[in-house]
């Protein structure tokens, strides 16, 4: 009950800088401990927008995540992306929060791969609702970028709320740039890592890891610094599915747990 006051509260308050949650999403970066600025998944119109327009395929995809120490703050998302050859477009919803405490985001988003680099700019339409204080709106612009440096090397970059929006021309929403580098020696592992910086706020650190087991099964882990996370996860791939799994314990609560789902849409879909 604690957390539903401080909210309502930051959103009540007539002038300050509104709290956000996190919007990443995905089993796959949260097993990674959301080192994803650099991932080229279906996840990527949650994370790093620009690494979507690596896309070749459309497709569509869906994450939950449930917190059982804190009851009405679970997050779910989905998102639909159309994708060819060179360029990928996307809609999704992400929503967090019940009945006493919410936040609903509404996104569209462009990505645009050309040569090795790809950019994506996304518009978010946000709304939070507390129980006795009423609704309050804002919209947001992200953008991000992804470049390929060799074979092995990927560098990643994005920032949210570019603008530096506000809601209802109040108060400010969060933004944040994230940058990332990952590294795959080989094609059974791969590290990433991304530094997170929001302003008024010390940078997190993010480290993740993959491990190709046996062909399409994989098995994550990482961590976070700043605030202190430890991450775990699974996944498996058949040329249309993509079913992961992630389990995250955080410094002051038990696990948190997600599961998402990626379909490929088409007749036929790339591996």
């Amino acid at each position: 009950m604690k957390l539903w006051i401080i909210a309502g509260l930051l959103l009540a308050c007539p002038s300050g800088r509104a709290q956000s949650v996190s919007t990443l999403m995905g089993g796959r970066a949260a097993g990674m401990g959301y080192a994803s600025s650099t991932l080229r998944d279906e996840a990527a119109f949650f994370n790093n927008v620009g690494a979507m327009g690596w896309s070749t395929k459309s497709s569509c995809f869906s994450a939950y995540e449930a917190q059982p120490s804190l009851p009405g703050a679970n997050r779910i998302a989905a998102s639909v992306c159309l994708a060819n050859k060179w360029i990928a477009g996307g809609i999704g919803i992400f929503r967090f929060g019940d009945e006493v405490y919410g936040e609903q985001l509404v996104s569209a988003a462009l990505s645009n791969r050309f040569g090795m680099t790809s950019l994506g700019a996304k518009v978010n339409y946000i709304q939070y609702q507390v129980a006795g204080f009423g609704n309050k709106t804002g919209v947001t612009l992200d953008f991000g970028g992804l470049a390929q440096i060799t074979p092995q090397i990927l560098v990643g970059a994005y920032m949210v709320n570019l603008t530096q929006a506000s809601l209802n021309g109040l108060e400010q929403l969060p933004t944040k740039f994230v940058a990332g580098i990952c590294f795959r020696p080989s094609d059974f592992f791969l590290l990433a890592t991304d530094i997170a910086k929001d302003l008024g706020y010390d940078a997190t650190w993010r480290i993740g890891t993959e491990y190709t087991i046996y062909k399409k099964v994989f098995l994550r882990t990482g961590f976070n610094l700043h605030p202190s996370t430890v991450c775990v996860g699974m996944g498996v791939q058949t040329k249309r599915i993509h079913v992961d799994y992630a389990l995250q314990y955080h410094a002051n609560q038990t696990g948190t747990h997600q599961a998402s789902l990626a379909l490929a849409l088409g007749k036929n879909p790339n591996k």
